[in-house]
């Protein structure tokens, strides 16, 4: 959830786009649970301090790129959904393969 929403229940466009870019990084990281150990009031600090969500180094750039953007603190800085959509139509000039390692949590013959 978006900074804006936690502190002061404002909800927008731009706190949707923060949350995309979330889902991104739960893509990325094959469904781990974002800030998962981290208590709302630590969280709402760390998160004013600059602390984002980081991304595995074997993502692709642009997953980098969308989650950076779309994780700034200033909702008048994220991007429209229309210029991520641009973004993501460019031409990407590398591949990514997700590992074969299972995230255990999502793991449904672990259960």
């Amino acid at each position: 959830m978006a900074p804006e929403c936690v502190v002061e229940r404002r909800f927008s466009e731009k706190s949707d786009v923060w949350s995309f870019g979330v889902f991104v990084w739960e893509l990325a990281t094959r469904g781990q649970v974002p800030w998962g150990d981290v208590d709302l009031g630590p969280l709402t600090r760390m998160l004013k301090s600059g602390r984002r969500l980081e991304l595995p180094s074997h993502c692709p750039a642009l997953f980098a790129r969308i989650a950076a953007r779309c994780q700034v603190l200033s909702p008048s800085e994220r991007p429209t959904f229309a210029e991520l959509a641009s973004l993501c139509s460019e031409p990407q000039t590398t591949t990514w393969a997700f590992s074969r390692e299972a995230n255990p949590i999502q793991d449904e013959t672990a259960l």
